[in-house]
């Protein structure tokens, strides 16, 4: 059975009445602010612990997977610039190539 506010609020007045002001205060302090329905229970909280373990150890899971598509994507990069760097000398070694060759025509 819950209780509502005007329940709890007729029990705060029957307490201050028989017991006494502190009294009633100390006793209203030891109940739960809701319906015994809404309090967590230590098997709630275990339960919610476990859920939150498996949802974290998803999460690394999904992060160590991210860590090996970024590895690849690095791999690729390196190629793609040993390949572009390689490209570059040839053709650097190729413009100089040809203006050494037409130096030496017309020089």
């Amino acid at each position: 059975m819950t209780i509502d506010e005007r329940q709890r609020y007729q029990l705060h007045q029957s307490l201050e009445t028989h017991r006494g002001p502190e009294s009633a205060a100390t006793l209203m302090a030891h109940l739960p602010p809701v319906g015994w329905a809404d309090v967590a229970t230590k098997r709630d909280l275990d339960n919610l612990g476990h859920q939150l373990r498996a949802e974290i150890a998803g999460v690394r899971i999904e992060i160590a997977g991210v860590c090996t598509e970024i590895a690849g994507v690095r791999t690729e990069i390196h190629k793609v610039v040993r390949t572009m760097a390689l490209t570059m000398v040839g053709a650097t070694a190729a413009i100089v190539t040809v203006a050494v060759t037409l130096t030496n025509l017309f020089g």
